[in-house]
């Protein structure tokens, strides 16, 4: 996930406070500037105030004038609220965009929530388009790993702790079941069989 880069020093350093920054913003949003509302959520960003910051990098986006940086804040705070799937919906339009200067921080949060979402098939399909343009990443490359392991898993196989289960395995089972039952009416007409002919 990306670092937060927005510090109560750099908006007091601007506007001597936090308190000044917040007033002239508002006051620059009210008078038309669909900027301003960007730099309003990094503010309240600065703050640890997610709420604010989601409401003004969302007006941000309304006006228009997104970029992919604003998409994949809006996309970490949904993550931040363990909503994924809310999440890859901002992820996927910063993707869609015409320029992604971010698009290596889009992507590590887009395979993080498709893993939390229980995706493992198009994290890993996203995985491996990651690390062949950033092979430098030696986490990713483990990650790679790891996903790779839950494709191609059979259902009912322990990968890192973890029990992989699909319907796969309660059909087996009855299957098994079957064939136990089969196996015993066998055993039964054999000892008929069996019986008739010692009588004989």
């Amino acid at each position: 996930m990306r670092k937060v880069l927005h510090t109560e020093g750099r908006f007091t350093t601007c506007w001597g406070s936090m308190t000044n920054a917040i007033k002239e913003l508002t006051s620059a949003i009210d008078a038309g500037s669909a900027e301003a509302n960007l730099t309003l959520a990094q503010v309240y960003e600065a703050q640890q105030d997610t709420a604010n910051a989601q409401t003004y990098y969302q007006a941000y986006v309304d006006a228009g004038v997104a970029d992919s940086e604003a998409m994949n804040a809006l996309a970490e705070i949904e993550m931040g609220k363990l909503n994924y799937s809310g999440a890859l919906s901002y992820i996927e339009q910063g993707l869609s965009m015409e320029s992604v200067p971010n698009r290596r921080a889009l992507l590590q949060n887009q395979i993080i929530c498709m893993e939390y979402t229980g995706d493992f098939a198009g994290a890993y399909e996203v995985m491996t388009a990651y690390t062949a343009a950033y092979p430098d990443d030696a986490e990713a490359l483990r990650e790679y790993t790891f996903l790779k392991s839950r494709v191609d898993t059979p259902a009912g196989t322990e990968v890192q702790g973890e029990v992989v289960v699909t319907e796969d395995i309660g059909t087996a089972e009855a299957d098994s079941g079957t064939d136990g039952t089969d196996s015993g009416t066998d055993g039964a007409d054999a000892g008929t069989d069996g019986s008739g002919d010692s009588g004989q």
